[in-house]
């Protein structure tokens, strides 16, 4: 099992969502759609939600490919 960055064990893949010049969250697909969910609703605070990667275009956390 891999933990996602929300605090919780998943059997899914966990990826890596850049969210700054160095920084990624581990984040699993649950949480990436609540993610963008949020930011949606906050266009003034975050770069657009369209800037960001689809979630099955992220990087697999730990180099797994799929």
């Amino acid at each position: 099992m891999t933990t996602c960055d929300y605090g919780h064990e998943v059997d899914t893949d966990v990826r890596t969502l850049p969210i700054g010049v160095d920084g990624n969250i581990l984040i699993c697909e649950n949480h990436y759609k609540k993610e963008m969910k949020f930011r949606r609703s906050y266009p003034r605070s975050f770069k657009s939600v369209r800037d960001f990667p689809k979630f099955a275009s992220l990087k697999i956390y730990g180099g797994k490919q799929s």
